[in-house]
């Protein structure tokens, strides 16, 4: 009788370095040379690639120029817009929820894509016009276009997730290779921890003291850093992601615009309105009739 043996096979954990959790959009647009877009925040990531032309990406009053086969990487509840530059350009946007420390390695910077990962986000966008009912737009004005979640195909999903993040992890590979420096990684990550405890309080009223004793530095030296890297105040970034919670709660609830403004601490429901539409260029019962209209977001 053959010997039968024992033995203990070693697990090799792995290590999630990027993990996508969710989508929310795929956009395919052909931009006209006219193209001057419009300011926009949200909780979501937000990638932006140019297949054809040149573009130019505003994001937290910095200016980056991309030209054909460059993206850039939007953090959560930065304040964003995006414009053509010359005779138009061809751009996929793809916006979605990921919580992997890692992937903040991305931010900030126009990021060169080589062949191979052009070849990857190719096929993501492929799939995505393919499968998920999204078509090419032909200028802004056609409107943006939202994932069918009905009748997806099996699997589908995941393979456009799983060639994602091996597109960022690709990336990320890359600028490591460049060496990026401890300090720029360890001062990325403070002003991603302001952001944070500002989400977290995003309800209630702004109180510089609050965060300045929750990450033990100095108000001066946060608000320093803070204009330092995202170009805006402490409490500029603190309302707009308070006016990004207003337009989720306009979109998803029927609560009256006093009751929401309320919610959020605002002081009255005149300011807020005024706020609102000074930052979304529309007042909030407007942003509520678009919005709930799928013409907006």
């Amino acid at each position: 009788m053959d010997e039968i043996r024992n033995s203990v096979l070693q697990e090799i954990e792995i290590n999630k370095s990027i993990e996508i959790l969710s989508f929310s959009t795929f956009f395919i647009y052909n931009f006209v040379s006219s193209y001057g877009g419009f300011f926009e925040t949200h909780k979501q990531l937000e990638l932006i690639y140019v297949a054809e032309g040149e573009h130019l990406v505003i994001n937290n009053n910095n200016e980056y120029h991309l030209k054909k086969g460059q993206a850039f990487l939007h953090r959560p509840y930065s304040v964003h817009k995006d414009k053509t530059i010359n005779n138009g350009s061809k751009v996929f946007i793809v916006s979605f929820t990921c919580v992997s420390s890692d992937i903040q390695m991305l931010f900030d910077k126009i990021l060169d894509i080589n062949k191979e990962e052009q070849f990857i986000i190719n096929d993501v966008f492929d799939l995505a016009a393919k499968y998920l009912n999204i078509s090419s737009s032909q200028t802004y004005y056609s409107g943006k276009n939202y994932i069918n979640k009905k009748n997806i195909p099996l699997g589908v999903m995941q393979i456009i997730k799983n060639k994602l993040e091996l597109f960022f992890i690709d990336l990320i590979h890359s600028i490591s290779e460049t060496g990026e420096s401890e300090l720029e990684a360890h001062e990325d990550e403070l002003t991603n921890r302001i952001i944070k405890l500002l989400i977290e309080y995003k309800k209630e009223k702004f109180s510089l003291d609050v965060i300045a004793d929750n990450l033990n530095y100095s108000k001066n030296y946060l608000c320093g850093h803070f204009k330092k890297y995202t170009g805006y105040t402490i409490s500029e970034y603190f309302y707009f992601i308070k006016i990004n919670e207003a337009k989720e709660l306009l979109t998803k609830t029927n609560e009256s615009i006093s009751s929401i403004s309320n919610q959020l601490s605002f002081a009255n429901v005149q300011y807020f309105s005024l706020l609102f539409k000074k930052i979304v260029g529309v007042t909030p019962s407007v942003w509520r009739y678009y919005a709930k209209k799928n013409l907006c977001y």
